[in-house]
């Protein structure tokens, strides 16, 4: 606010001078205005996507339980950006398998996001296992509300990319857990 109130006096105290500017100049001063406003307001996080990123980090475990599995993958991105890992969003309906791909200390890691009451089963672990294959990924998780069958901790402990199943008890410390996850593949010998 404060910002604001200094740059409206600086354009005040410079009105004179920006009449006296030609028109493209001053088209161009307004050009130069508005993409600083939009970086001020962006910086400041008052953009629709600040606001929203905020929001889902402050959910409780038990609100996670009423998101659907898109607003899921929506909070799993925003806590490893608010850990300052880079994150990139696969294309809908053409993910493969992969809903989210992150690179750690140079690991990509395909992650599946899955806000599910029930347990889930290893044709999940197969469909990931693909997913990084066509993604290139060099780990995966699966990274849910819920816990897993027998199976899918089977059919993750088989598979040739390291693999991590993250299970409700582990999403206070996601970023801790996909570190660990970067670091065992990048000892993984080719």
């Amino acid at each position: 606010m404060l910002i604001l109130l200094l740059g409206s006096l600086l354009l005040v105290r410079l009105h004179a001078d920006i009449r006296a500017l030609s028109g493209h100049a001053q088209i161009l001063l307004a050009l130069v205005l508005l993409m600083a406003a939009w970086a001020l307001f962006r910086l400041l996080g008052l953009d629709a996507r600040s606001r929203e990123r905020r929001r889902l980090l402050g959910l409780s475990a038990q609100e996670l339980d009423t998101l659907d599995g898109a607003s899921f993958e929506a909070w799993v991105a925003a806590q490893l950006a608010a850990a300052n890992i880079p994150v990139t969003r696969t294309r809908v309906g053409h993910d493969y398998g992969v809903d989210l791909i992150l690179t750690l200390d140079g690991i990509r890691i395909g992650i599946e996001a899955k806000r599910w009451k029930g347990r889930v089963p290893n044709g999940v672990v197969r469909s990931l296992i693909g997913g990084c294959e066509f993604h290139d990924c060099d780990a995966a998780a699966i990274i849910t509300t819920s816990d897993f069958t027998r199976h899918a901790h089977e059919q993750a402990r088989q598979s040739r990319l390291p693999f991590a199943l993250l299970g409700r008890p582990t999403l206070a410390n996601l970023p801790a857990h996909l570190h660990s996850l970067a670091l065992t593949a990048a000892e993984r010998p080719d």
